[in-house]
This record gives C-alpha cells, sequence and structure tokens, in this order.
C-alpha cells in the first residue's frame, strides 16, 4: 500500500506506524537510558524495525528528524537503531543518524556521531564532515572528529573491522525472534 496525495485519509498501514512511533517515542522520553544496556526502548526499536522493515523504519524517520520530537527521546532513539541489526533498513537508519547531526540539540548531535561510529559505514563520512565544520561546541567536534577518523582508516582498510555493523541478521530471523506475521 502506498500513500496518495490525492486521498484525504492517511492509508491504515501509515496510521498503525504513526502509533507505534508515537509510543516508541514516549517512552524513548520517559526511560533512561545507558549506553550499551538493552532497555525497552531499543527492545521496542528491534521488535519495530523486524516487524515493519525498510516502510516502517523510513516512516519513523521522517518523525525523527522533524523539530516535534523530543532531543533526549531523539537521542536514544538514534543510538538504540544504530545497534540494530538489520541488513535490510541499515542505509536508512544511517540516514536518520546522518540528519539528525544537524539537530538544534548537542545532545541528540552527539547520540548521532556515537550511531554513526556504531553503524561504521564510511558512507556517512560527508554528512560527518559537514557536522564538524558546522559545529560550535568544541567537544563535541572533537568527538565527531574521532569518529570520521575513525570511519576514514576503515575506509582506507587501515582496520580490520570495516564492516562492525553492516546488519548481519537477516530479516526472517528478527522477525522469527519478535514473531512479526
Amino acid at each position: 500500500m502506498h500513500f496518495n496525495p490525492t486521498e484525504t485519509s492517511v492509508p491504515r498501514e501509515e496510521e498503525e506506524y504513526e502509533k507505534q512511533i508515537e509510543a516508541l517515542i514516549d517512552r524513548a522520553t520517559e526511560e533512561v537510558f545507558e549506553d550499551g544496556e538493552d532497555n525497552a526502548v531499543y527492545r521496542d526499536l528491534s521488535a519495530f524495525v523486524a516487524c515493519n522493515s525498510v516502510t516502517g523504519v523510513q516512516t519513523l524517520a521522517v518523525r525523527l528528524v522533524s523539530s516535534f520530537t523530543n532531543a533526549g527521546a531523539a537521542a536514544d532513539i538514534v543510538r538504540s537503531l544504530a545497534r540494530i541489526q538489520h541488513a535490510e533498513s541499515h542505509n536508512d537508519r544511517l540516514w536518520i543518524a546522518e540528519r539528525l547531526l544537524t539537530s538544534d540539540s548537542p545532545l541528540t548531535r552527539d547520540a548521532s556521531g556515537i550511531a554513526i561510529a556504531e553503524l561504521n559505514d564510511p558512507h556517512a563520512i560527508p554528512a560527518l564532515q559537514a557536522a564538524i565544520d558546522a559545529e560550535s561546541i568544541p567537544e563535541l567536534r572533537k568527538d565527531l572528529e574521532a569518529v570520521l577518523r575513525d570511519l576514514e582508516d576503515d575506509a582506507n582498510g587501515i582496520s580490520p573491522d570495516v564492516t562492525k555493523n553492516s546488519g548481519g541478521v537477516d530479516s526472517l530471523k528478527l522477525k522469527k525472534a519478535f514473531r512479526c506475521g
């Protein structure tokens, strides 16, 4: 089912995604996030990605990059998205992290840098360089520069771990784990 701009109603699939995304954002707003720890936000996002794949992640992307999403929630979600192993949505998850590098919130920009480091994809180098050039907080700029150096090293073959988080788990295994349809 695709969105038809001439229709006056939102397709049912889109409405369901929006409800799930709103619940994820609410949970991320309320939950205390600890780096590297599986929490309810991470588990719910993993299930959301497994069950809704690329279309769901793209719908989530639109919401996360809007100015209406709480900065703390966006930061928690982008960090959690980067940890999910799902090859089909890798490019969309990377796109989200790249776009959030331009957030007004330093917390969200920092989380995006962490997410890009976790995704370990050299395609993020141009967005990361632009974010570094625009960054006004010296410590955050330094952190983003470290991520850039790691990505450049990986792209040049210096690091043996070029595909650290390419999304190696296939979607069928993820769907079975979360009992998706």
